[in-house]
């Protein structure tokens, strides 16, 4: 199983902290309570990734994708298959250290690819 991480040279997500940082509006995206319920502790720790390509479309506008790329960050694609924390149709937990990164896209390549596919 594939999933789809914003993370930036250091491994980093935009979203530490409330989603701030950056410009873009993730209000309507829902936290990890509300998605995934009692399904992942927080004590467990995890990195966040897309599930799916449809569900980066749905909360990744292209003004945000190029706003993101613009802040320095990208997206890699990682097999979870033996990774994963807690799992929902939106994102996915899992441990980056169990995980294989299979490719790195630039935000606004990944985005214009798939926008276009879709």
């Amino acid at each position: 199983m594939h999933v789809y991480r914003i993370e930036n040279k250091q491994g980093n997500g935009p979203f530490i902290g409330g989603g701030k940082g950056h410009e873009c509006d993730m209000s309507s995206m829902p936290g990890p309570f509300s998605d995934m319920g009692l399904c992942w502790n927080p004590g467990d720790g995890g990195n966040f990734a897309f599930t799916s390509i449809e569900s980066f479309l749905q909360y990744v506008t292209e003004r945000d994708a190029k706003a993101l790329e613009e802040e320095g960050y990208h997206i890699n694609v990682y097999c979870v298959d033996n990774a994963v924390k807690a799992r929902s149709e939106i994102q996915t937990v899992f441990d980056k250290d169990k995980a294989r990164r299979m490719r790195k896209w630039r935000m606004m390549d990944f985005y214009q690819a798939h926008k276009q596919a879709a």
